[in-house]
């Protein structure tokens, strides 16, 4: 009996993985740049899909606005040279519920003053973006960007979940 039950258990994770693989859902449609529109703990923000940057970075100017707190991070991995002798000092964005479409995003998200960036995003495109999701949390998300159609894909998760009697169902 355990030899069947295995047996199921891994056909279920190669079809779960099958299907995982090839199932994906459109969530996000941009023009130009992709900026796409997110939910911050329940609000209305745009954020920056940025390739080029491995942080996604939260405005600390949206920190009223969009509920959220930072914290202060005492590491100089986090520290930006930016011109000169001058750099940037990141901090921690905590209490953050952050929705592209129906997908929850998790990872590490930092938070800066970025005003300068969101004026001139804004200058050029018309959107106030509120943050920048770098490659890390897209890679993390398996996010797939096409610029020609304009649309953000996120692969569907599939859960696979025995209980407390061994019995397998999928999410």
């Amino acid at each position: 009996m355990k030899t069947l039950k295995t047996t199921l258990a891994i056909i279920l994770m190669v079809l779960a993985t099958a299907v995982y693989g090839q199932s994906t859902k459109q969530i996000a449609e941009f023009n130009n740049k992709p900026i796409v529109e997110v939910s911050i703990n329940g609000k209305k923000a745009w954020a920056l899909l940025d390739t080029g940057t491995d942080f996604t970075i939260i405005n600390s100017g949206s920190k009223k606005r969009l509920s959220f707190e930072t914290y202060p991070y005492k590491n100089d991995k986090y520290k930006v040279a930016v011109i000169g002798d001058q750099s940037l000092q990141f901090e921690v964005a905590g209490k953050l519920d952050l929705m592209l479409g129906n997908s929850r995003l998790y990872g590490a998200i930092l938070s800066c003053n970025m005003n300068n960036v969101v004026n001139s995003i804004k200058d050029k495109t018309g959107k106030h973006i509120s943050m920048i999701i770098g490659l890390n949390m897209m890679k993390h998300h398996n996010f797939v960007i096409d610029l020609g159609e304009g649309t953000v894909s996120v692969p569907q998760q599939l859960h696979v979940n025995t209980d407390t009697e061994g019995r397998l169902s999928i999410n």
